[in-house]
């Protein structure tokens, strides 16, 4: 069905919808639209989201906004091995195609023909924060993103000792720690994903992607 042909889900509206919330993605008419500028364009809420955006403060803060009702699902079985979450990642870090510089690494098990995208998985508990003798690594209040100081670490490499999911690397030809920052609210593995082993996707939808637990888990950004 087309997106613009659906009716509004605003109870009792005969509307056509004209755009869907950002949050809820509930189809939404003009009428029952409620937008917020930010860098990216207009974003769109219903009426009972935009008021949660309100009364929580969010409506201030656009990458919390973006980050928070988000999750980075991680599904295994659909993941081909490609590479290009890491060649992207690494472009995006550091403009060059290395596989040293990506924040997110394929996993292969050649016995079992399996790929498994390993990345940061911003934990609610970080046991890397803990590791870290100088506090390089915080955890971000607003969005639960998990981020690292560069100018404060020493490459102790204690982090990537503590990561019990071996989610944090070394690049010893730039002498940094690298792990995943969720690009800021917009994870490009995400975007450039063919096989959608890789969905930055809404936490309520969650549900929909249903696949064996052995071969999937996610990444949700907490507060």
């Amino acid at each position: 069905m087309n997106r613009l042909a659906r009716k509004c889900g605003f109870t009792g509206c005969p509307n056509d919808a004209s755009d869907s919330c950002l949050y809820c993605d509930q189809p939404l008419c003009v009428e029952h639209s409620r937008h917020i500028e930010s860098s990216s364009g207009m974003e769109v809420y219903c009426p009972a989201c935009h008021t949660y955006l309100v009364t929580s403060g969010l409506i201030g803060r656009e990458l919390a906004r973006r980050v928070i009702p988000n999750v980075l699902w991680i599904n295994g079985d659909k993941c081909t091995g490609c590479g290009t979450c890491e060649m992207v990642c690494s472009f995006r870090r550091s403009r060059s195609f290395s596989h040293s510089d990506s924040a997110i690494r394929v996993k292969e098990d050649e016995l079992k023909c399996l790929s498994t995208p390993i990345v940061c998985l911003h934990c609610m508990d970080p046991p890397c924060i803990g590791a870290c003798p100088v506090g390089a690594l915080t955890k971000d209040r607003e969005t639960g993103v998990v981020l690292i100081d560069e100018e404060l670490c020493t490459r102790c490499k204690g982090c990537l000792e503590a990561c019990p999911y071996g989610a944090i690397w070394f690049n010893p030809f730039t002498d940094t720690i690298v792990k995943c920052d969720l690009c800021k609210g917009t994870p490009i593995c995400a975007e450039y994903c063919e096989p959608k082993a890789l969905e930055w996707t809404k936490k309520h939808l969650i549900g929909e992607r249903r696949q064996p637990v052995a071969l999937r888990y996610s990444v949700v950004a907490r507060r």
